[in-house]
C-alpha cells in the first residue's frame, strides 16, 4: 500500500468541563461515526467475511451500485464534516482539556491539560529541537503507564515503505518484477 511520504496532523479540540456535555458530545460524535463507517464501507466495497456466498454476492452487487451513488452524493466527507462539527463544538470555550477527538473521541487518554500547552520545552529528536510540554513523564505514565518499556503495537497505516531515492512508482514496478 504505497501512501507516498506523509505527515499525521492531529488537530486538539476543546473537552467539555462538564461531563455530561462531554458524554452528549460522545454519544453525537459516535452516531456519525457509524454512519461514516458504514457508508465508507459501501463506497469502497468493503464486505464482511461472515456472510455466506450467495449473500456476500448480493451485498457486493449492492455496494457497486449503491457505492457508486453514495460517492457522486460524497455521502461520507458529509458525515465526516459533521463529525468534525461535533468535534469542534466546544472550540469557543475556554475549556480545562484538549484532546484529539477527531482520532480516538471517546479516550480521554489522549487529553492535555490546556495549561500543559503553555509550558514548554524543547528537547532533541534526531537533528531537531521539537516542542515537549514540560510535565511529558505525567502525560505518557497517565496514557501509556510504563512508556520506556518498548512495546510492539500494529501501525493504523499498514505495511509502509520508505525510499526517498526512487518514486514509489518505480518500486512498485520493480516489486512486481520480484513475485
Amino acid at each position: 500500500w504505497n501512501q507516498g511520504i506523509f505527515i499525521d496532523i492531529f488537530p486538539l479540540d476543546n473537552v467539555a468541563d462538564n461531563m455530561e456535555d462531554y458524554k452528549r458530545q460522545c454519544d453525537a460524535f459516535s452516531q456519525r461515526h457509524v454512519w461514516f463507517t458504514r457508508a465508507n464501507a459501501i463506497e469502497n466495497g468493503i464486505v464482511s467475511d461472515e456472510w455466506k456466498a450467495w449473500k456476500r454476492l448480493l451485498k457486493i452487487m449492492t455496494h457497486q451500485v449503491l457505492g457508486r451513488l453514495l460517492r457522486m452524493a460524497r455521502v461520507t466527507q458529509c458525515i465526516y464534516s459533521k463529525m468534525e462539527n461535533v468535534a469542534m463544538v466546544h472550540n469557543i470555550e475556554d475549556t480545562e482539556l484538549i484532546s484529539l477527538l477527531t482520532f480516538q473521541f471517546d479516550n480521554l487518554g489522549h487529553a492535555l491539560r490546556r495549561v500543559d500547552m503553555d509550558n514548554l520545552i524543547y528537547m532533541d529528536f534526531e537533528f531537531l529541537k521539537m516542542p515537549v510540554i514540560a510535565n511529558y513523564d505525567e502525560h505518557l505514565k497517565r496514557k501509556y503507564g510504563d512508556y520506556m518499556v518498548p512495546v510492539h503495537h500494529p501501525n493504523f497505516h499498514g505495511d509502509v515503505f520508505f525510499d526517498t531515492e526512487i518514486s514509489y512508482k518505480d518500486y512498485l514496478i520493480q516489486r512486481e518484477d520480484v513475485r
